[in-house]
C-alpha cells in the first residue's frame, strides 16, 4: 500500500500543473488502479495457508499488477519532471 499515496501525489502534481492532457493523466490513473487491483487479487487465490508457487496461476495477476503498478508509476514520474521543467523555462 506504500505505492498509492506516492502515486496519488504524482498524479495530484500532474493534474495541477495542466501541461499534460487529461485523458492520459487517467489512463495512467487507471492503469495503476487495475495493476493494485490485480496484485491484490493473486494474493486472494491462495487458499488455506497455500505458499506463493512462482509458476501458480496467480503468478500472472501477481506480475501483471506490479508491472502495471511501476510502469504508472514511471510514466507520472516522467510526466511530473516534464511539468516541472515546462513551469521553470515559463519563468
Amino acid at each position: 500500500m506504500e505505492n498509492v499515496p506516492f502515486t496519488l501525489l504524482l498524479l495530484a502534481i500532474v493534474e495541477i500543473q495542466n501541461n499534460i492532457p487529461s485523458l492520459l493523466t487517467r489512463c495512467v490513473g487507471c492503469a495503476f488502479t487495475i495493476g493494485r487491483i490485480a496484485h491484490g487479487y493473486s494474493f486472494s487465490q491462495l487458499h488455506d495457508g497455500q505458499k506463493y508457487v512462482v509458476g501458480g496461476t496467480h503468478a500472472r495477476f501477481r506480475k501483471a499488477g506490479m508491472v502495471l503498478t511501476l510502469v504508472s508509476q514511471g510514466v507520472l514520474s516522467g510526466f511530473a519532471l516534464y511539468c516541472g521543467v515546462i513551469s521553470y523555462l515559463n519563468n
